[in-house]
């Protein structure tokens, strides 16, 4: 093998391990992002999104204020949170600058986020991510480890966990 392909080889390994990690860090980090979709869905962020218009990119204040809401926090954790959907692709993210020179994020909908929204007949994605993030749901996983080690169905084994602490 001549010394042109070894470094080229090396540099594919260094791009894939790039990759690797990329999709490590996905799955090691998907239950925020489930649990953001979730609280999105039920505060009808994509339908607020949409309500906008075809192709309308909003702020997270403008966002807030369709909520009902006081919390004067609420633009700065909907941003957060709308970064991260945007980071996964739900969301498109642009930058707007103000007259005072601050810079502000402005989120619209992606292909894929326009699955939340709801279509004619009132069906979108947004109540199987609700459904998803239920604690049930999630409950269940945690005993998938005792499942193996132990026996038995681990979406059994938090309802009869319950049941004997009653």
């Amino acid at each position: 093998m001549d010394v042109t392909k070894s470094k080229e080889i090396k540099a594919n390994d260094s791009s894939n391990d790039d990759e690797a990690f990329l999709l490590a860090m996905q799955v090691a980090t998907s239950l925020p992002l489930i649990m953001v979709l979730n609280a999105a869905s039920e505060l009808d962020l994509f339908e607020i999104i949409a309500k906008f218009g075809d192709g309308a990119h909003v702020s997270p204040t403008e966002i807030a204020s369709r909520l009902p809401t006081h919390n004067p926090d609420a633009p700065c954790l909907l941003d957060r949170m709308l970064r991260l959907l945007a980071s996964h692709s739900l969301l498109t993210c642009s930058l707007r600058t103000l007259d005072d020179g601050k810079v502000e994020r402005l989120y619209g909908l992606s292909p894929a986020g326009k699955f939340f929204v709801a279509d004619e007949n009132g069906a979108s994605l947004a109540s199987a991510s609700v459904l998803h993030a239920q604690s049930t749901s999630i409950d269940s996983w945690y005993h998938l480890k005792d499942a193996v080690l132990k026996g038995g169905v681990p979406f059994i084994r938090p309802k009869a966990c319950r049941d004997m602490s009653t």
